[in-house]
């Protein structure tokens, strides 16, 4: 229905109660043949397009304006002579700015004390209380503490404790048969989950059949065993060792001099 009657409004209105206007662009947009001759000069001249922006610019539209200099920065010769003052006194440097500081500069601000220490009254009154009731002080607090503050929480128990049944019964079970909760891990033990090894034999065992052969060489000849050990011996395995003489025995020089000497008679 709504349909309907916009489209009879539309059919019944009277074009000549509409006033005539006048469209002015402002902003004429360029045809294809200025779109198409201002890429040609780009490519040929990339830099041209914006020399000719600044020389049809206007300056006219530029407005007066006035720099204010907030930090106007030192000239050469007073950041020479602030070094020589520096150097000569290190200390003057800092106390300069403490001085030319601006406390207007700063800005006002309210301290909120959310936890307000004691004062010396009350902590002498604190101390003589739990002098004289040490687990006093701790009871107040408990006693005053507001529960209400606390919040309501969920206990999520991962690890359920047995329970004294199933203890019992497990102690039991254990008395009974000690062996049993062994062989049962054993047998429920995956073999999947072990890895595949290579066995290195650095020292290899002898088999029966040399063990035999050796004694029966060893009886025949007792000494060969000795033998074969010391000629298979490896003297690069011994470790070099000093030799620390205590009582050094005399030359055969001391002793000849010895002997010349003449024997003390007895009296």
């Amino acid at each position: 229905m709504s349909d309907k009657r916009v489209k009879s409004e539309v059919k019944h209105f009277d074009k000549n109660c509409l006033r005539k206007t006048v469209t002015e662009e402002k902003a004429a947009l360029p045809t294809q043949k200025e779109i198409d001759e201002e890429k040609k000069i780009n490519k040929e001249e990339p830099a041209r397009m914006v020399n000719v922006e600044v020389a049809h610019f206007n300056q006219m539209k530029l407005k007066k304006t006035k720099t204010d200099e907030k930090i106007t920065l030192p000239t050469k010769e007073e950041i020479e002579q602030e070094k020589k003052i520096n150097e000569e006194d290190p200390a003057r440097m800092v106390s300069d700015q403490v001085t030319r500081f601006n406390q207007k500069t700063l800005r006002k601000t309210s301290t909120d004390e959310k936890n307000i220490l004691p004062t010396e009254e009350e902590i002498l009154l604190e101390k003589k209380i739990t002098e004289g009731e040490p687990g006093s002080m701790v009871n107040k607090e408990v006693t005053k503490f507001n529960q209400k503050k606390l919040r309501k929480t969920t206990t999520a128990e991962k690890n359920k404790l047995p329970t004294k049944d199933e203890i019992e019964q497990e102690k039991k079970i254990n008395e009974e048969e000690p062996a049993r909760m062994v062989n049962d891990e054993v047998e429920r033990f995956n073999q999947m989950k072990l890895k595949k090894t290579k066995t290195d034999e650095k020292i290899t065992l002898p088999t029966k059949e040399d063990i035999d052969e050796e004694r029966i060489m060893n009886k025949s000849d007792p000494t060969r065993m000795v033998n074969d050990q010391v000629t298979r011996f490896n003297p690069k395995t011994l470790r070099k060792t000093t030799t620390d003489e205590k009582n050094s025995l005399p030359t055969k020089d001391d002793i000849a001099a010895e002997k010349k000497k003449p024997k003390k008679r007895a009296c």
